[in-house]
């Protein structure tokens, strides 16, 4: 497969957190909270891309008023303002491609440990998986999907000594192969059930620490949302855009329907995040908890650094001229 190579490096870079932190939870989180850094610099990118777009609405929306019902050069106006201002309208969207370009391989070592993790060859996981098969430890339909997902085989040779024993004199793996999914007693190798008894019934003590996992993750999906609505110029409805909504009622339908996607997807995201946190093992649920926790101290620290200083320029420029407005978003292109 074309990321297959992609899969390995990661694997191996979360086996070397495991052999550090002797933890596969830990592990997890640390590398959720690495990958969040090394985005660090494409965020910032975006976040003054869209502070340069907020300096040059008042310019758009002269220009709307200029232009009118031509919106050939409309477009070609703007397209114009925002290259001699430094805006992109392309690096959300390589931002976006990375990051699930950077999701996907840990997805797929999460399923498949012993694959990615341990580097256990295909052809001894088929062997061990149909070993484990014939002495009914594990069904036939975990055997055949074994590249992709082996979980259920690994719980299968920690609860079976002996059987676990035999595949290693037979050489198809080592001891040290067979990770840990205990994160401080909760098996995060497993995947939440929507039969609700299973989380107050007699295995309890197994299932409700998964549910908790899923719902902390949807509390931190929700909160990185509430905080960048606060915090956000581009969401917030401002003075200056109740302002222009007074002389120019296109913008007012553009600030209304922004606002109306923005209080969709505070709804829409967390939604989606509990639909896939109970179609996921719970470590891929952990890894979306701390991408959370680190959105919220990033919009934050982003609010502190950027919007802050933007807004008091932005303040200072209020009761000049246009011309000065777009200096300002000159002025964030050079930084």
């Amino acid at each position: 497969m074309l990321l297959e190579p992609l899969y390995t490096l990661f694997g191996t870079i979360l086996r070397g957190l495991y052999n550090l932190t002797g933890n596969y939870g830990v592990a997890i989180l640390v590398y959720g909270v690495a990958i969040r850094i090394l985005l660090m610099p494409f965020n910032i990118k975006q976040h003054k891309n869209s502070l340069r777009q907020r300096a040059l609405q008042p310019k758009l929306a002269e220009l709307q008023r200029v232009c009118g019902k031509d919106k050939m050069r409309y477009q070609q106006e703007m397209m114009e303002l925002y290259k001699q201002n430094g805006v992109s309208l392309t690096g959300g969207m390589g931002f976006m491609f990375l990051t699930v370009l950077l999701m996907w391989p840990i997805y797929r070592v999460v399923q498949a440990p012993l694959t990615y993790l341990s580097s256990i060859s295909v052809e001894s996981l088929h062997k061990i998986a149909d070993f484990m098969a014939a002495k009914g430890y594990i069904a036939q339909t975990v055997a055949k999907s074994i590249e992709t997902t082996n979980l259920d085989l690994i719980k299968a040779l920690h609860n079976s000594p002996a059987a676990l024993a035999e595949v290693v004199n037979q050489g198809l793996m080592k001891a040290q192969d067979l990770i840990s999914l205990d994160f401080f007693g909760i098996d995060i190798g497993l995947t939440p059930t929507w039969n609700i008894t299973s989380y107050f019934g007699e295995h309890s003590e197994v299932w409700l620490p998964i549910l908790l996992i899923v719902i902390l993750n949807l509390i931190t999906s929700i909160f990185p949302q509430m905080l960048n609505s606060r915090l956000n110029p581009m969401l917030a409805k401002s003075k200056e855009a109740n302002d222009l909504a007074k002389t120019n009622p296109a913008r007012t339908a553009e600030n209304n329907s922004a606002d109306t996607m923005n209080r969709s997807m505070m709804i829409t995201m967390p939604v989606m995040m509990l639909f896939f946190s109970m179609m996921m093992p719970a470590a891929m649920t952990l890894y979306w908890i701390v991408g959370n926790l680190m959105m919220m101290l990033q919009t934050y620290l982003f609010y502190v650094i950027y919007t802050r200083p933007y807004n008091d320029l932005m303040q200072k420029a209020n009761s000049t001229s246009l011309k000065t407005r777009s200096e300002v978003a000159k002025e964030l292109a050079k930084q």
